[in-house]
């Protein structure tokens, strides 16, 4: 970590930065705010929120947003997990202080425009039938629901339909209100750039904004308990995960869990259920197995899809 720089602004935002040689700058900014934090009319919010901070701020409209990085030759993305959303690009280093301007105006002072939300509810909803016709990666939302039943955790990130056509511009506001605060993100930097100089380009993207700690909402976990649950689906192949809670993101012993889960079922084709499974036996057509970890908890699964005549022993 001797490469790393880092601090903290007054407003509470955490910068991190390591120095490159490269001619391409990678920076985002990652927000502490994923389905965990999601009140339980809320199914969907961070997920619903990652979509429509790109349309619209009270500087740009979304045509701006979407074109302000790529005009230059950058890309700008995002993504929800159960406990983040993270806003990312990749651009020409010369073009960072565009890209610190863009991150900090759509991340924290988005307006949510309610004729842009009614539309882009659409385009989720849509994003949630594509996983309902994809049994290979509904299995793992699923999954996850019987291990963290009844908990935010176990909660789908992209949310219910019929609830996200309910969600406001007021909702969005309340949600990023909560939670879309500097002291509650973390901006990162990989690039051929002086800290110094980031530092205060953060400094005058984020001046002005609320230094108050974002609201904790984290519920207890409940009990682990085993469980089966078999789905009768009129699909060609059986698709099957057995699994169980895991080590946390904080846990020492997590590193060799990894180690381990790659020789056991990791992506390569030597994986050990790999060879036995589809090489040597044939009876399945995919096979792995995959970590996820949280602040708290984790988990560890084995996927297998095959015909339904393969998957009792």
């Amino acid at each position: 970590m001797e490469n790393f720089q880092t601090t903290t602004l007054t407003n509470g935002l955490k910068v991190i930065f390591e120095p490159s040689s490269t001619g391409v700058a990678y920076c985002g900014y990652v927000v502490y705010a994923g389905t965990r934090n999601e009140n339980p009319d809320e199914e969907g919010m961070a997920h619903f929120i990652e979509h429509v901070s790109f349309k619209g701020t009270e500087r740009r409209n979304s045509w701006h947003i979407n074109n302000a990085l790529e005009s230059v030759g950058g890309d700008l993305n995002a993504y929800t997990g159960k406990e983040e959303t993270v806003y990312y690009t990749a651009i020409p280093k010369g073009e960072l202080p565009r890209a610190i301007d863009v991150l900090s105006d759509m991340v924290f002072p988005s307006r949510y425009p309610q004729r842009e939300i009614d539309k882009e509810v659409e385009v989720i909803s849509d994003e949630i039938e594509s996983y309902n016709d994809n049994p290979a990666e509904l299995i793992f939302d699923e999954f996850e629901e019987l291990l963290f039943k009844n908990h935010p955790l176990g909660r789908n990130i992209l949310g219910n339909a019929a609830r996200l056509k309910t969600y406001t511009t007021a909702d969005a506001v309340n949600f990023t209100q909560r939670f879309y605060r500097p002291a509650n993100c973390t901006f990162y930097v990989y690039a051929d750039a002086e800290f110094a100089r980031i530092v205060k380009l953060l400094e005058k993207a984020t001046s002005g904004l609320d230094s108050a700690p974002a609201v904790k909402q984290e519920a207890a976990l409940p009990p682990y308990e085993a469980r089966e649950v078999v789905h009768d689906k009129k699909t060609h192949q059986a698709h099957v995960i057995v699994g169980s809670r895991a080590f946390s993101a904080t846990d020492k012993r997590r590193t060799a869990f990894f180690l381990l889960n790659n020789i056991l079922g990791g992506s390569g084709m030597s994986s050990r259920l790999n060879i036995i499974l589809r090489e040597h036996s044939a009876l399945v057509y995919t096979v792995e197995s995959y970590v996820a970890s949280y602040s708290d908890t984790g988990v560890w699964g084995v996927y297998f899809g095959c015909d339904p005549k393969n998957v009792a022993p």
